[in-house]
């Protein structure tokens, strides 16, 4: 009798002592009280976070390129010729044209498997075919990474030797179906929970001759985005990173194959899935409560105060000088959202014309942003900035 779950049942950690829906709720929670903040500002983190979750995700696959080398090479025009640096843009922009993708369709669902391959040639699109190559593990021989094109031979990974490829198209398929967050079974905490086991089928499934990370992560931020129904303010990427370890040991704990009787019925181990959601909803919660340590107004004002003070006296390296004006409009930036030109200029505490000189070093360093000169500013986190406004956000560049 042909496995129609691929060798992928468990689809769902059995929870019977409802621990994990009890993480779940709490991660829900707490994200959504992390949300409530003026819009502009909202989207300014959402903005800062892509970055941050770039660096992430590729500081787990080896790859170490800050996000302050990236700006940096990208103002001197030198991201075509490093490699670290044309990823990170690759894997930036893919972020925000799936970000804009969903808001404008709602219902598109995350794991149909024409959107996981659209993720995977957003990251790959732009990178030089040199940069592509990926030695075969089956076949020991070189071979170029398609954008978007799933794997054509067998893989094996360390001891995982990963679904054969005739049977790659039909399995995502079935995982589309099993995980799709639209499903009434998986409302509410289960959605969150099957984000967890989402993520690591997908992972197992090992669909792309590389790559298969990077899209994981970004899969697993639009889903768990979609069952939370608004962008998350905390990064995945990040909890995964600094438990790199733990992450690849249990994701390879999940691929575990079905430990007797009394390990669910399905041909893998539901035991070690249920550790590896438990493992994902944890980190998941501590990026959460990271979130809301940093986001605090008071912490986030004392930061400012330094940051501004320090700039002022040229004592913060590879920061530029900053007017000690810029106090009160960062300050005002970050708890409104959203300031007229007139407004930006008052909250500096000076008359007009100092005032605009102000908003206009602010707005040459990123500080604030806006969509034409005469328009409202909103606050912008630029990677120059992220140690000093949020603290070990990214750490700082070397």
């Amino acid at each position: 009798m042909t496995d129609l779950t691929y060798g992928l049942a468990p689809w769902m950690p059995s929870d019977p002592s409802r621990e994990l829906a009890s993480k779940a709720y709490q991660l829900a929670q707490k994200s959504a009280a992390l949300s409530r903040m003026p819009p502009a500002t909202r989207a300014a983190l959402q903005d800062m976070l892509r970055v941050v979750n770039t660096y992430y995700s590729n500081l787990i696959e080896g790859q170490s390129t800050h996000p302050v080398e990236v700006d940096r090479a990208v103002r001197a025009g030198e991201q075509a010729r490093t490699p670290g640096v044309m990823i990170s843009l690759a894997l930036r922009e893919a972020q925000q044209i799936v970000a804009a993708r969903n808001e404008a369709n709602h219902h598109e669902c995350p794991t149909d498997v024409e959107f996981i391959r659209r993720i995977h040639q957003l990251i790959f699109d732009k990178v030089p075919e040199s940069d592509r190559l990926v030695r075969d593990s089956c076949e020991d021989q070189t071979a170029v990474v398609e954008p978007g094109e799933l794997r054509r031979t067998d893989v094996q990974v360390g001891i995982h030797v990963a679904i054969g490829h005739g049977r790659l198209n039909e399995a995502l398929h079935a995982f589309a179906e099993a995980y799709s967050p639209y499903r009434a079974s998986l409302r509410g905490d289960q959605g969150l929970i099957a984000a967890a086991a989402a993520h690591h089928r997908l992972a197992y499934l090992h669909p792309f001759p590389d790559g298969n990370g990077r899209v994981a992560r970004l899969f697993s931020g639009v889903y768990i985005d979609c069952v939370i129904e608004q962008p998350a303010i905390w990064s995945l990427s990040r909890g995964l990173a600094r438990a790199r370890d733990d992450y690849y040991r249990r994701l390879a704990g999940a691929d575990a194959p079905r430990q007797g009787d009394f390990d669910g019925r399905g041909p893998r181990s539901e035991r070690a899935l249920y550790v590896f959601c438990e493992f994902f909803l944890d980190t998941c919660i501590d990026q959460v409560d990271y979130m809301a340590s940093v986001l605090g107004i008071d912490g986030y004002k004392r930061r400012v105060e330094y940051l501004v003070r320090q700039a002022s006296e040229h004592a913060l390296p590879g920061v530029p000088r900053l007017d000690r004006g810029a106090e009160g409009l960062l300050k005002a930036a970050f708890i409104e959202g959203e300031l007229t030109r007139a407004e930006a200029g008052q909250r500096t505490g000076y008359k007009e014309r100092m005032g605009r000189q102000v908003v206009s070093e602010l707005l040459k360093e990123g500080l604030l942003v806006s969509a034409n000169q005469r328009g409202p500013v909103r606050p912008a986190f630029p990677a120059a900035y992220l140690d000093y406004l949020f603290p070990k956000m990214a750490g700082p560049a070397s």
